[in-house]
């Protein structure tokens, strides 16, 4: 949503941050005085495992293309302290914002300190509904969700298992596991659900209805 003017004020706001694999970019504990997006490479985040043998408790990776070091920015951060370590698995380079400056694009530029702090916080919501849901919050789904609990999307599940249509082979933890990664979209009869040529957003599970697809007028596309 940003204009090539506000891309390039973002852009001269940046310092290059290179690294090296094995690097830590930062550490649990101190002071979060930056936040930046991964040009390139591969970082990890992970925190000290409290059990007996030690060790880390994996997060999961940042990959090209996403925030680093940016949960300060969240109204639910009460403290300036760094969650996670982040280190480097492979040579990369970030392009890093300090706070500061974040600040004084607040004051002086409102604009585009509202499209940062909207990439932001985005991504770290994703960051949090993928590590506890398996599923990103707001990965371009532009479908009518509905409200669905696991619970019934498991009965859906195991109803079509015993009737051989889906998922013959499946045990129970496995349906409750793909259960609580799923999110359900309903259409009306008649709605024109995919058409030739768009993105395709995900995959479909039909649990009831039906949806067909036709071509008409050389223009293809799905409909319930």
């Amino acid at each position: 949503e940003l204009a090539v003017g506000e891309l390039e004020d973002l852009a001269e706001l940046c310092s290059p941050f290179g690294f090296r694999k094995a690097e830590v970019l930062f550490a649990r504990g101190e002071p979060a005085s930056w936040f930046g997006v991964l040009l390139s490479g591969r970082a990890s985040a992970s925190l000290p495992h409290g059990g007996a043998g030690g060790g880390e408790l994996r997060l999961g990776d940042h990959l090209p293309g996403e925030v680093v070091g940016a949960s300060r920015a969240a109204l639910w951060e009460k403290s300036h302290a760094r969650a996670y370590t982040l280190r480097a698995e492979e040579d990369g380079c970030i392009a890093v914002i300090s706070y500061d400056q974040l600040e004084n694009v607040r004051r002086l530029q409102p604009g585009l300190h509202h499209a940062i702090l909207r990439v932001v916080l985005g991504q770290l919501a994703d960051a949090c509904g993928s590590f506890f849901r398996g599923c990103p919050v707001s990965c371009s789904v532009r479908w009518p969700l509905g409200a669905f609990t696991e619970r019934r999307l498991l009965d859906f599940f195991l109803k079509l298992r015993d009737e051989g249509k889906l998922f013959p082979g499946a045990d129970y933890h496995t349906l409750l596991a793909l259960s609580c990664r799923l999110r359900v979209t309903q259409w009306q009869a008649r709605t024109s659900v995919l058409a030739r040529g768009e993105p395709l957003a995900g995959a479909l599970l039909v649990l009831d209805g039906k949806l067909t697809g036709f071509r008409d007028a050389g223009f293809a596309h799905l409909e319930a």
